[in-house]
Formats: C-alpha cells, sequence, structure tokens
C-alpha cells in the first residue's frame, strides 16, 4: 500500500492519483516537499528547488526502493515529469524511473 505524506504532517492511504497529481502540482515557497512511500519499504519524492538551493522552477526528485540500485536524485524543471514519476511509482510501473539523469544521493 502506498502513502502520501506532506510537508504539513498530513498523511493519506491509499491515495489516487488526482490526490497526488495535486500534491505535486503545489510544491512551492508554502508547500516544499512531498513523498509517496511505499508501506512494504521505498519512496518517490520531491521539493520545491529554491528549498534545496536549486533555481526557481526547478524541483529536486529522489527515489529508492526495489524499482533502483541506490538512493538517487535528479534535477527536474518540468513538473509534469514530476507529476508522472509520482503516478508511475503509485501504479508500480518502473518504466518513469528511466526518464530521468540520476546522479547518488550524498548527505
Amino acid at each position: 500500500m502506498k502513502r502520501l505524506e506532506l510537508v504539513d504532517g498530513a498523511q493519506v492511504e491509499a491515495p489516487s492519483p488526482g490526490t497526488v497529481s495535486d500534491a505535486v502540482r503545489t510544491l512551492s515557497p508554502r508547500i516544499e516537499f512531498v513523498v509517496l512511500r511505499e508501506t512494504a519499504g521505498g519512496f518517490v519524492q520531491a521539493a520545491w528547488g529554491p528549498s534545496v538551493d536549486l533555481p526557481e522552477g526547478s524541483y529536486v526528485l529522489e527515489t529508492a526502493g526495489e524499482h533502483v540500485d541506490e538512493h538517487v536524485r535528479a534535477e527536474v524543471t518540468d513538473v509534469d515529469q514530476l507529476v508522472a514519476a509520482f503516478l508511475g511509482f503509485l501504479d508500480g510501473d518502473r518504466g518513469w524511473v528511466d526518464t530521468f539523469a540520476w546522479t547518488p544521493w550524498t548527505t
């Protein structure tokens, strides 16, 4: 089962595609990040660019789990691509992973 987690601590169990899409499209200075988590493991998350030292109009996308070999991240400038990644993860479709230029996540 999937769980959507919002920056304000709100959680939505088994979110619909519309709920996930709306959450991703609200990324902004007020809503800085959103996470879609598989309760059995793995996640996809996105953050509004300026909140992670990226330029306005960009986002960071991170993911980890069985669909990738390690915790990775990508810079994204198209919110529609972010939505597609989240919806692919929601549906269990791994195809979205190959759409991005990933780099290993480092602290």
